[in-house]
């Protein structure tokens, strides 16, 4: 048997439901003596807090108040191991920029020389939009063919990098090695 909520009994107290959900209470209630007990019990919390009188504020509490929930909106993290984590990125970053870096200088070769043969098909009085495109596109396709630069690593070096870099990403952003209280 599916009980009421305390929702439910709320707004059942402040005849805030509508006439189906109304009546499907008052059937339940009729049956269920758990629910007639929580809803006595709410009737009871109501009565005692209508008794109670209303005291004037001597202090303006909003300031605390937003300051006590910013506070619970952003835990404190640990800063001890963020910052050697930062910099284990950033070490990872540069080592791998190094190793990389034959690569990427082949890449920019590449892309200077496509650039400079290009700009060496331009000319200015007889200017085409169309001829420029397809010399240009020949002359980067005609580079690339010559020499493609490839990082050759095995299989199971490629996985141990994307594993490692996952690993640090997901560390960065505070999803690996957190603290669950």
């Amino acid at each position: 048997m599916t009980h009421l909520d305390e929702f439910t009994l709320n707004e059942y107290l402040d005849g805030m439901l509508d006439a189906a959900a109304q009546a499907e209470a008052q059937a339940h209630l009729a049956v269920c003596g758990d629910c007639r007990a929580a809803l006595a019990e709410l009737q009871q919390l109501f009565t005692a807090l209508a008794k109670v009188k209303e005291l004037p504020l001597t202090a303006d509490l909003s300031a605390q108040v937003l300051t006590e929930i910013a506070a619970e909106a952003e835990p404190e993290t640990s800063a001890g191991w963020l910052r050697p984590l930062l910099l284990g990125q950033l070490l990872a970053a540069a080592a791998m920029l190094v190793w990389l870096w034959p690569v990427i200088g082949g890449w920019l070769q590449l892309a200077g020389t496509a650039v400079q043969t290009a700009v060496s098909q331009l000319q200015p009085i007889q200017f085409s939009l169309g001829t420029w495109l397809a010399g240009w596109g020949t002359a980067v396709l005609s580079q690339l063919q010559n020499a493609r630069p490839a990082l050759d690593l095995a299989a199971n070096q490629w996985s141990l990098l994307l594993l490692l870099a996952l690993a640090l990403w997901l560390a960065g952003n505070r999803l690996l090695f957190i603290n669950e209280q």
